[in-house]
């Protein structure tokens, strides 16, 4: 729909735990404000969130550290001679 309407901004009313924000936030790249009256569902929604981003961290890191490991082996591999 966001792609049909040409729209990149969302808010989630009644949010709860933030678990649709952090998909429209972080799975499809849009702005997303969340609203919810319940502090406690506030609380667990922004524990989610950083829970999230540690891990994506995390990952960008492992990958980080392969791709060193990979270009480090390309350039000490020398050509193999066919003749």
């Amino acid at each position: 729909l966001c792609e049909q309407t040409d729209c990149n901004r969302v808010v989630d009313v009644g949010s709860g735990q933030g678990h649709l924000t952090r998909f429209l936030s972080f799975g499809l790249g849009l702005s997303v404000t969340a609203i919810d009256a319940d502090p406690t569902l506030v609380a667990m929604a922004s524990k989610f969130d950083g829970q999230l981003v540690w891990a994506l961290e995390k990952e960008k890191q492992k990958k980080a550290v392969v791709k060193k490991s990979i270009l480090g082996v390309i350039k000490k591999s020398k050509p193999i001679n066919k003749n």
